[in-house]
């Protein structure tokens, strides 16, 4: 028959919880005169084993529960670990390409600039050189008309000789 502490009588001199942690041999001192005594410290010494059992089979599955979630800790902690590793090995490459991009950015953007301010100059010397051309052309032109007048006005001059010399002539043959 299974025995439970609640079906223990409470008068009975060995349900005491004291007595109960006495050595065998002074428990058999104390035994009642039928011998009622000696089965419920059997009774209760196979209790105790099977309670003293459960209690290191619980102890032993809560060690093992234990280290199993230690090994899973430790799991976690690497994944962890080896995710804030490669979130900064995205950080640094995207650093990296930002830097790439910057500075092929920047390059291009000094390429369009040296572009722009080549463009700027040569436009400058297109207007100078044409600014030059159309003066000398002016100026072959002003000289051309110039020399056109003066060439008019030394020929009215000799044709206006040429007149007095011929009227002066005719005044001297009519003389």
């Amino acid at each position: 028959s299974s025995f439970s502490p609640s079906s223990r009588p409470a008068s009975a001199p060995w349900a005491s919880p004291l007595r109960q942690r006495l050595p065998p041999a002074a428990m058999a001192e104390q035994a009642a005169p039928d011998g009622t005594m000696l089965a419920g410290v059997e009774a209760n010494l196979t209790a105790a084993k099977e309670s003293r059992k459960r209690a290191e089979l619980d102890a032993q599955l809560l060690a093992n529960r234990i280290a199993l979630l230690k090994q899973e800790e430790e799991k976690a902690w690497k994944k962890i670990e080896e995710t804030r590793k490669r979130a900064t090995e995205v950080m640094e490459l995207r650093k990296q390409s930002q830097d790439k991009f910057q500075a092929k950015e920047d390059y291009y953007k000094a390429k369009w600039e040296s572009i722009r301010s080549a463009q700027a100059q040569n436009a400058e010397n297109r207007d100078k050189s044409k600014a030059a051309r159309d003066q000398t052309k002016t100026g072959l032109l002003e000289q051309k008309h110039a020399n056109a007048r003066n060439t008019k006005e030394q020929s009215q001059t000799l044709l206006y000789q040429k007149k007095e010399r011929e009227a002066q002539e005719r005044q001297a043959n009519m003389e």
